[in-house]
């Protein structure tokens, strides 16, 4: 992003698509979404191939839906953190809306970020 903000790129759709892949599911930590991964999780079950095809689109659904999620409450508290940092500047104090604001955001986050890498 700095190479956009910079001048050194002009088209930011090239540090989103790098974002994007660096949030798959690999580089979070996740283990890969193999075929193996799957069959064994599967395995035991008397579910058919289209079952198995469903919870998978489902996973993969509920997946990326959380990511998405993380990411979007992420980028939120990120932009709170920078508007009250303006706003310390000019002013030299933070409202105690701000604050309460900027402390419910925050606990939100971090019981989300919980929740999800307990899944």
């Amino acid at each position: 992003m700095e190479l956009y903000f910079v001048g050194v790129t002009e088209d930011s759709g090239i540090c989103i698509n790098i974002i994007k892949d660096l949030t798959r599911r690999v580089f979070l930590g996740l283990p890969p979404s193999g075929q193996e991964t799957q069959e064994e999780f599967l395995k035991g079950h008397s579910i058919t191939s289209d079952q198995k095809k469903v919870f998978r689109k489902a996973f993969h659904t509920y997946y990326d839906g959380v990511a998405e999620l993380l990411q979007s409450e992420h980028a939120s508290l990120r932009q709170m953190e920078h508007e009250d940092v303006k706003m310390f500047n000019a002013k030299g104090e933070l409202s105690d809306d701000n604050v309460s604001s900027y402390e419910k955001l925050r606990k939100s986050y971090d019981h989300l970020y919980r929740n999800v890498s307990s899944f």
